[in-house]
């Protein structure tokens, strides 16, 4: 999930609703990926998917592509 992205679309779905008012917090987590060629890994930047211990880009992406509600908050 792109984090720009979806707050953009949150911003045009919430408009003419009753929830026009709501809020959108993102918190975003680390990636990590497993080297199918070394067996290594680990934490990567998002737009580096390659194995940092070996520098080969066949990567199996482990973490990081998970989207979670933290939590829900409801005022009326």
């Amino acid at each position: 999930v792109e984090p720009d992205l979806l707050e953009h679309a949150f911003t045009i779905a919430r408009e003419g609703t009753v929830a026009s008012a709501a809020s959108l917090e993102i918190e975003t987590g680390p990636v990590c990926v497993h080297c199918r060629v070394c067996g290594g890994g680990g934490e990567v930047a998002v737009n580096r998917l390659v194995c940092p211990d070996c520098g080969d880009w066949q990567v199996d992406v482990s973490e990081g592509e998970e989207l979670l509600l933290l939590s829900l908050e409801i005022e009326t």
